[in-house]
């Protein structure tokens, strides 16, 4: 057992290095007119790829064992870093500009950025709240409410998990089709997407009937996505590519930090008001994300209407 944990410490570990870089990589290699478009492409394949890795996973390591998945997945995470490599090799000569700094000056300046830039810091708060509100979707709350709310067996919780996806995926293709649209509105975009992901996510709490909550997930991946999508261009487009890997590290310190500290304020709000307070605490969150959204305006205004975020 504790040598399995350190395993999984070990793979997050990894992770935390590789998240950040991956995040950075999109607005070095993809003009600032279509990072949007990029970014919900990107989200298509990440959320079609976690779509089928729930649903046929299990059925392959029943049909094959645990072994030869493992050794399949062992060998899929070396192609991604060997095509990670290649698409970042040619990023070295102008980091080599930064080698002036010290070791200690490269690891403040990613929280630097994330403090002193006004937009960043007000997207980073909001992704603080949303992480906060995300963690009520961890598997332990949603069997709960499978059980205790829409009097379901334990299978639900995949059904919900699959209607979940099958939204994003939906919801990439349709900010992939309004690309322009949402590059030139990206703070309205944000604050559209927050207020209908509150909102779907209070009726989900307060449903009790199973085949509505599958329904109302589906509308939540559109709502998500363009929420997440403007987010993720506005953060891409607010600070210089060079320095987004520090800034993207940092602001993944924080955010994991908050999702651990949150799981246990959610067992202890399930726990003592039930099930269905830890949706509507969820979406009052997400509705607060929302609204400060429209502080990223005023600094806008402030600053000039800076040319970089989209008002």
């Amino acid at each position: 057992m504790i040598s399995l944990l350190l395993f999984i410490l070990i793979i997050s570990f990894i992770e935390g290095w590789s998240t950040p870089l991956v995040s950075s990589v999109v607005p070095r290699v993809v003009p600032k007119d279509d990072l949007v478009k990029a970014n919900s492409s990107l989200s298509v394949t990440n959320q079609s790829v976690q779509l089928a890795g729930y649903s046929f996973t299990g059925l392959l390591v029943v049909k094959f064992g645990h072994l030869p998945i493992l050794i399949a997945a062992c060998i899929l995470f070396w192609l991604s870093t060997v095509s990670l490599y290649l698409a970042t090799s040619s990023f070295g000569a102008d980091d080599k500009l930064e080698n002036g700094n010290s070791k200690w000056g490269l690891i403040k300046e990613g929280w630097l950025h994330l403090w002193k830039n006004p937009t960043l810091r007000i997207i980073t708060i909001m992704d603080v709240i949303e992480g906060m509100a995300g963690t009520i979707w961890v598997g332990a709350i949603t069997l709960v409410y499978v059980t205790e709310a829409l009097h379901k067996s334990e299978q639900w919780w995949g059904y919900i998990n699959s209607s979940y996806y099958i939204g994003t995926i939906v919801g990439g293709f349709f900010t992939l089709f309004m690309a322009r649209r949402i590059q030139k509105n990206l703070i309205l975009s944000m604050a559209i997407g927050s207020f209908l992901f509150s909102f779907f996510t209070f009726l989900y709490g307060m449903n009790s009937t199973p085949y509505l909550s599958l329904l109302l997930c589906i509308a939540m991946g559109p709502a998500y996505q363009l929420r997440d999508v403007a987010q993720q261009t506005a953060f891409q487009t607010s600070v210089d590519s060079v320095v987004l890997t520090k800034v993207y590290a940092s602001r993944s310190i924080v955010l994991s930090t908050i999702t651990s500290c949150s799981i246990a304020l959610i067992g202890f709000i399930a726990d003592t008001f039930g099930i269905r307070s830890v949706y509507i605490f969820g979406s009052v969150l997400i509705a607060i994300s929302a609204l400060l959204s429209f502080t990223i305006v005023g600094i806008q205004k402030k600053n000039g209407a800076s040319t970089e975020v989209s008002l």
